[in-house]
């Protein structure tokens, strides 16, 4: 048996194919050099017999990039029509939001205002062109980059538009935003953020523009809107709280006795805070683990932008 043949069919079988896109791109002037003097040579670590290699020198850049590029297209559009259907489940009728269709999607939250003229423009633009490409087995490779790029950037739009019309509406709807009377509003506000962060993505800018919207609706109160550095204040007491519950027992009887203890703490600080529950939903380990992990990636990105915009405020600029 040929067992260098053997070992490329092997590779071509089981690997992802950009693994031997990955080795040809790295390593062609070697293969190149090497053709003409031997017929197997180690390459990467993969034993592979050169003569047979030959052809894809030729076509698998080619062809492999191709391939590769239309899957992650179908993966982008996927999660981009994902995305714009949440957003409708959130803003559109139930008969409405069963239409399968992203461009009446797309239509429909224009017409609520939700999406601007030239989001809603840009969308159906791009369901459009990549409709085209990934029915056209010979399109343009360098189209299809440029179609994910382009993708890149309207879930990017989506996704922030979502989170924010999302916060919106649980500001109105959840009773956890609305404290109770004589209660201190900014601290339970601040409790409020410290247990639904991760419902925005850890992002200040979600909240920010949430709260504008709101308090441009609702007139009962003004909801306070925390400095940075107060957010990050936020984001540090949820990183302690974390690494709190992280140290408890998770199993057996020790851990149902002691499974108050993975509820919030509250700084003295803030005062009385009415209301209390679980840290983390679900209350798991791997939960605490996941969250733990987001929030210290929030406070790193976080106070990075705060030293920058100091520095820039220092400069007089």
């Amino acid at each position: 048996m040929n067992w260098a043949r053997l070992g490329v069919d092997t590779i071509r079988s089981l690997v992802w194919p950009v693994t031997i896109l990955v080795i040809i791109l790295l390593f062609r002037h070697q293969i190149r050099e090497l053709l003409p003097r031997v017929q197997e040579a180690e390459i990467g670590g993969v034993r592979l017999r050169l003569d047979d290699l030959q052809r894809e020198v030729k076509s698998a850049p080619e062809n492999t990039r191709r391939r590769s590029s239309s899957e992650d297209l179908t993966a982008k559009r996927l999660v981009i029509e994902d995305q714009l259907h949440a957003l409708s489940q959130d803003v559109l009728g139930v008969e409405q939001r069963r239409t399968r269709r992203p461009e009446v999607l797309v239509s429909l939250l224009l017409g609520e205002g939700v999406l601007s003229e030239s989001t809603a423009a840009s969308l159906t633009d791009y369901f459009w062109i990549t409709d085209q490409l990934l029915r056209a087995p010979g399109a343009d490779d360098d189209e299809a980059v440029h179609a994910l790029c382009v993708g890149d950037m309207l879930f990017a739009n989506l996704r922030h538009t979502y989170l924010v019309h999302h916060l919106v509406y649980d500001f109105m709807s959840h009773g956890l935003w609305h404290p109770p009377p004589g209660e201190p509003n900014k601290y339970h506000f601040w409790s409020a953020i410290a247990s639904e962060v991760p419902e925005f993505d850890y992002r200040y800018e979600v909240l920010v523009e949430a709260i504008g919207r709101f308090n441009e609706r609702d007139q009962r109160f003004v909801m306070p809107l925390p400095t940075l550095e107060e957010f990050l204040d936020i984001l540090k007491f949820r990183r302690r709280e974390l690494l709190r519950v992280a140290e408890l027992p998770w199993g057996g009887r020790e851990a149902e006795r002691r499974r108050s203890e993975r509820e919030w703490k509250w700084p003295q600080g803030w005062g009385h805070i009415s209301w209390n529950g679980p840290i983390v939903r679900p209350d798991t380990p791997h939960e605490v683990e996941k969250q733990l992990f987001l929030t210290v990636r929030a406070i790193e990105l976080y106070c990075h932008r705060l030293a920058t915009l100091n520095s820039v405020g220092g400069k007089g600029i």
